[in-house]
């Protein structure tokens, strides 16, 4: 994300306010989300990323060997979305 909208995500997290979260359920979109509720932890929520969510938008597009080691790393999803 950039720089802006992590300074107003950390002003609604010092407030108090509960923020939604919904991204792309990909390989990168996926590393995003796991960054954002780790930094923001307890303050923030998915929305629309849980497993019939995730199936129902699932391509039939290959996912390339460089983009898989990218699911590796958001390990919290996987037992989630599989």
């Amino acid at each position: 994300p950039r720089l802006a909208s992590l300074m107003l995500l950390d002003l609604l997290a010092e407030s108090g306010t509960t923020v939604y979260y919904s991204g792309d359920l990909d390989p990168e979109g996926l590393l995003i989300a796991q960054k954002l509720a780790d930094y923001y932890r307890g303050k923030f929520h998915f929305w629309h990323m849980d497993p019939e969510d995730y199936n129902k938008s699932r391509s039939e597009e290959v996912i390339s060997d460089r983009r898989t080691k990218g699911v590796e790393r958001t390990a919290f999803f996987i037992p989630i979305l599989v």
